[in-house]
């Protein structure tokens, strides 16, 4: 981590910058800061507390000498040096501000009765610095246009009225935080005074000189939210989509842009905020759509730093239509988790098939299906048969998650292949999802419910919608039910010993889904006694258990018989939709391309069937363009495609002259290299 400094500052010291570091700098409340919230209940903890240590102070030696307010977390801007941003106290810092502005105006009113008190004039003169910049002559100040405090924040309307407060003392007729909070204040500080005659000049000199801050200045913004994200327990941390609203925000030119886009982040929040996700999730979801543009199997970065690039010019977040897209995804994710919970058959994204496969991911121990997802939504949106080809792609997709996950139950194992997934589709518009299921795997599925508690419900879940094809939605809160009871008592197992119970108790033959309510009625009854609840269920296969298992014990060999008859099932319908050899489709890989404009060379290889084919495709413009074409860039293109059995023959029909002249973008596999350095 970048280097720190931890100080200790009165409130005097710290807003008029008087230390030689800091002096004539500007504090800056930056775009990405959450807008002012203080309400009054806050305005009155500080006010209360303030004030009964002034009082504590002032009745006994024995009390406290100074207040401590609190932490404020800072940090040079990177582009203007003069300024410091502060990342974490901002609603403090505004709030103290305010607080002094409050108690000035009451200065000046007095003032007015007495010109020639010293205290009064000299207790103005002491606040001035915190509020204004002073002249280095005359130490006055000559301009209170001139604040030591700047806020910026992108989506509060009412900076301008912090900035008139300030300026003018004027309480305005606002109902903004700033104004009803800076009335609070100075009807406190006038009721004060005429209650405490004696005493009010103290205590504004009390809350200058004793009230203490301890800033944290860091060197950089990153270090800066780090240690905020640490210290912070009373307000939330700035997220990453924070910093990004505000990069957006500054590169807006017009008013009216920026109050649009103002209402447009607000109505992304207010959408996203009961989905169970998150802004941050929208752009790590479209972070794996330009992965995937770009080719970038590599393990992802932390959002921050993968969007504001090298230079920090946050090139992606200004290209054309790229706040559209993240708004765009965030309504389908919305619509997506609102159809789990209530399917819409009128809904513009999933048949209802497809939505009890999505239900099963939900349950899934990672989020790496949701970018894979969100990649084939971008590719495809808007096209006709939409719904019908995420319904086939989310059977391929849920079936290779949960294959994956129980053969090798680790995050590791499936983050690879989502990358090349996205990839695929990005580039070809679908993905092959391979068929990996070992000969035992009916014995991992066993496994996996036995010791992976993190995978088991999607698998239940999905055995439950495919024991009844015509089943409607699984709602509610359904949990994992255990047929066998997990607690032991005699009564409750007729027919076994507690050896064999522990044997059998945590089989996939011995897991249903089921309602809370009526698992908690159930309890660790008998099976024979769960019967009765069992039968109101919701899921067809739990009504049936009840109805068509005729006996009232649920013994080993009928736990070992629902072993067979989920894995046969679950084994089935991902054969159906996992292919068994990657040679069943046709599967490219890019060996050589290059382009400039319109003209291009691309050679790919091409498996399929058990055939090793290289397929070449050449576009160039036609060699004799009439003078209009050539000058109004119409210039017709010519498109040639060979197919050959040889890679050496691929590579001889190859204009590697015509090659090098496409400069505009090039990329040679290690494959082709290796050919051609042979050659």
């Amino acid at each position: 981590m970048a280097e720190l400094q931890v100080s200790r500052k009165n409130i005097a010291s710290l807003l008029s910058m008087s230390d030689s570091a800091n002096k004539d700098k500007l504090y800056v409340i930056p775009e990405y800061q959450r807008p002012y919230r203080w309400g009054e209940n806050e305005c009155d903890t500080l006010w209360t507390d303030i004030k009964n240590f002034f009082n504590e102070k002032r009745k006994s030696e024995d009390a406290p000498k100074e207040y401590f307010i609190g932490t404020i977390v800072t940090c040079t801007d990177e582009a203007n040096k003069n300024e410091i941003n502060i990342i974490d106290g901002q609603q403090r810092m505004t709030s103290l501000m305010l607080l002094l502005r409050a108690f000035y105006l009451k200065l000046e009113k007095m003032k007015e009765l007495w010109p020639n008190d010293e205290d009064i004039e000299g207790l103005m003169q002491q606040i001035e610095p915190c509020i204004w910049k002073v002249d280095k002559m005359s130490r006055k100040v000559k301009d209170r246009t001139l604040l030591k405090i700047d806020s910026r924040v992108a989506l509060d309307k009412d900076n301008d009225d912090f900035k008139n407060i300030l300026c003018t003392g004027e309480k305005r007729n606002s109902n903004s935080a700033y104004a009803k909070n800076y009335t609070y204040f100075f009807d406190q500080c006038e009721k004060f005074a005429a209650e405490n005659t004696m005493m009010w000049k103290e205590l504004c000199l009390t809350i200058l000189n004793d009230c203490i801050v301890f800033p944290i200045e860091c060197e950089d913004l990153n270090s800066a939210l780090t240690i905020f994200s640490t210290l912070n327990n009373r307000g939330l941390p700035l997220s990453d989509s924070d910093i990004f609203k505000a990069e957006l925000y500054k590169k807006l030119k017009t008013p009216d842009e920026k109050s649009a886009f103002t209402d447009e982040w607000k109505n992304l929040e207010e959408l996203v905020e009961d989905s169970g996700l998150s802004i941050n999730d929208m752009f790590r979801f479209y972070m794996h759509v330009i992965r995937a543009r770009d080719n970038v199997t590599d393990n992802e970065k932390g959002l921050r730093k993968f969007y504001a690039g090298d230079n920090y010019k946050y090139d992606e977040l200004h290209k054309d239509n790229f706040f559209e897209n993240i708004k765009d995804l965030a309504k389908f994710w919305v619509n997506t988790y609102d159809n789990v919970g209530t399917f819409d058959e009128d809904n513009l994204y999933y048949t209802k098939e497809a939505i009890k496969y999505i239900h099963c991911l939900v349950n899934f121990p990672n989020d790496y299906w949701r970018c894979v997802v969100s990649v084939f939504y971008i590719k495809h949106r808007g096209e006709d048969d939409f719904k019908e080809h995420m319904e086939k792609f989310m059977r391929g997709l849920l079936s290779y998650m949960l294959v994956q996950f129980i053969v090798k139950p680790q995050v590791n194992a499936i983050k690879p292949p989502t990358y090349k997934f996205c990839i695929d589709i990005y580039h070809n518009g679908d993905t092959v999802f391979q068929n990996i299921m070992p000969i035992d795997f009916a014995g991992l599925i066993e496994r996996s419910s036995r010791t992976s508690g993190k995978v088991v419900k999607s698998v239940i879940l999905l055995n439950s919608y495919l024991f009844d094809v015509q089943s409607k939605l699984l709602t509610g809160k359904l949990e994992i039910e255990h047929i066998l009871p997990k607690r032991w008592k005699e009564a409750n197992y007729a027919g076994w010993t507690r050896d064999s119970a522990e044997e059998h108790l945590e089989s996939i033959g011995n897991k249903i889904p089921f309602e809370k309510r009526p698992n908690i009625r159930a309890g660790n009854g008998y099976f024979g006694e769960k019967k009765r609840y069992y039968i109101t269920s919701h899921v067809k296969e739990v009504q049936d258990l009840a109805t068509n298992h005729t006996s009232d014990d649920w013994l080993p060999e009928d736990i070992e018989r629902r072993r067979d008859e989920v894995c046969n099932r679950l084994i089935t319908f991902f054969s159906q939709n996992l292919v068994s050899s990657v040679t069943e489709v046709e599967q490219e890989s890019q060996l050589l391309f290059a382009k400039k404009g319109k003209e291009s060379v691309k050679l790919d290889k091409v498996v399929g069937n058990g055939i090793t084919r290289y397929r070449l495709a050449i576009n160039r413009n036609i060699p004799n363009p009439t003078a209009m074409q050539a000058i109004s860039g119409t210039i017709p293109v010519t498109t040639t495609i060979q197919e050959f059995a040889d890679i050496i023959q691929a590579k001889n029909a190859i204009d590697f002259g015509f090659f090098a002249s496409l400069q505009e973008e090039q990329s040679i596999s290690d494959e082709f290299k290796a050919i051609l350095e042979n050659e």
